[in-house]
């Protein structure tokens, strides 16, 4: 199984940010790809990334200032997105549906066969839905159609 871990960041960022996230994966020896391109949409990288690596299984997008407290955590959460789960921090859009919470973007795995199976829906918000709210809304709708 390949598994890639990728985050964003742009020009407004401290560079101290950058390195201190990198250093934390490199101490729990996890690879990460840090992309740096000012000015991209979030969701739009997003997509941008996934449909140029299929051969990519489990995907975790984390944004620059997120960092993880435990490999252990890590695995456990590619293991249950390997197992088709969509797994994120739980948000809600204040402005648009504040009820409405799905796997946001601060840290997000997704399973690409599952992104393939729910016909690959966009990470990009809109006036209606969040970076990412679109792939909660799409699990959602595929996990009680198959229950």
């Amino acid at each position: 199984m390949e598994v890639r871990i990728y985050s964003l960041h742009w020009d407004n960022i401290d560079p101290a940010i950058v390195t201190a996230q990198k250093a934390v994966f490199d101490h729990l020896q996890i690879p990460i790809a840090q992309h740096r391109i000012d000015g991209i949409n979030h969701g739009e990288w997003i997509d941008w990334v996934m449909t140029r690596s299929d051969n990519i299984d489990v995907f975790l997008f984390i944004d620059i200032d997120c960092i993880p407290l435990s490999k252990d955590r890590i695995a456990d959460s590619i293991k249950k997105a390997a197992g088709g789960a969509l797994i994120g921090a739980e948000g809600s859009p204040n402005g648009q549906t504040p009820l409405r919470s799905y796997a946001g973007a601060w840290y997000v795995y997704i399973n690409r066969k599952v992104w393939n199976a729910l016909s690959r829906p966009s990470a990009k918000p809109s006036p209606h839905v969040d970076v990412c709210q679109l792939w909660t809304d799409s699990w959602q709708t595929h996990v009680f159609r198959s229950n």
